[in-house]
């Protein structure tokens, strides 16, 4: 009996984990944005789950930032200026130490599987954004593993998920996801650094510019100017 409903809990755990990674995928893409208002009953019968996975899925995202409590209901996490900064601010210091201890230690194998994982020429296709999505997600979370150290990447993996909550994948960041893998296939760590410092600087400035614009009437004043100059740095 023991048994069983050890089993029993083991098979939801995993498909609490699938429907998390896939509610996760909808924000990302932007088919659940910011303020999306998320029901246990509608998003059982989207993903053809019950709603036991889909509560315990729904309290991993509350956990982890992504989803907040609006009244009696859960909706996705709306992040202000001030939300942006601090993210990109703990991303940039994770993701260029990361760089550093994974640079010369990527294999070919890992190279061939980014190489394959590039979406390849640009459209305006669903399809697109999903492989720029997952290309971003591969590369990132295959140079926090070759880092070496396993809590820096649970890490910048948790900080990822929650970046979804405000990146969008753009063909400026395929551009800057190609020049890091560059950088990491030659011979000199600081412009693998380098490199993924002005990815990182250029994804904070993009969604910083879209946070200020997105901000309410009430908010304007002396938070405006002051999310205005963080903009710049």
């Amino acid at each position: 009996m023991m048994a069983e409903r050890t089993t029993a809990n083991l098979v939801t755990s995993t498909i609490a984990e699938q429907a998390y990674h896939c509610i996760l995928e909808r924000i990302s893409t932007g088919v659940y944005r910011s303020g999306y208002v998320l029901k246990e009953q509608e998003l059982s019968e989207e993903l053809g789950i019950s709603r036991t996975p889909i509560r315990e899925a729904l309290q991993h995202l509350v956990q982890y930032g992504l989803v907040e409590e609006f009244g009696r209901s859960l909706r996705v996490r709306i992040l202000g200026p001030d939300d942006v900064f601090h993210l990109y601010q703990v991303r940039r210091l994770l993701e260029l130490e990361a760089v550093r201890l994974a640079f010369g230690r990527l294999t070919e194998e890992d190279f061939e599987r980014l190489d394959a994982c590039d979406p390849g020429e640009i459209s305006d296709t669903p399809e697109f954004v999903q492989a720029c999505q997952q290309f971003d997600l591969e590369l990132h979370r295959t140079i926090s593993e070759r880092s070496g150290n396993p809590l820096l990447a649970f890490k910048i993996r948790k900080l990822h998920d929650r970046v979804q909550l405000v990146c969008r994948p753009t063909t400026q960041r395929l551009v800057e996801h190609r020049e890091i893998i560059a950088a990491l296939k030659g011979d000199d760590c600081q412009a693998a650094v380098q490199a993924m410092a002005n990815h990182i600087d250029s994804a904070l400035k993009s969604q910083m510019a879209s946070a200020i614009q997105d901000m309410p009437p009430e908010s304007f004043g002396a938070n405006r100017a002051r999310t205005r100059t963080r903009s710049s740095l």
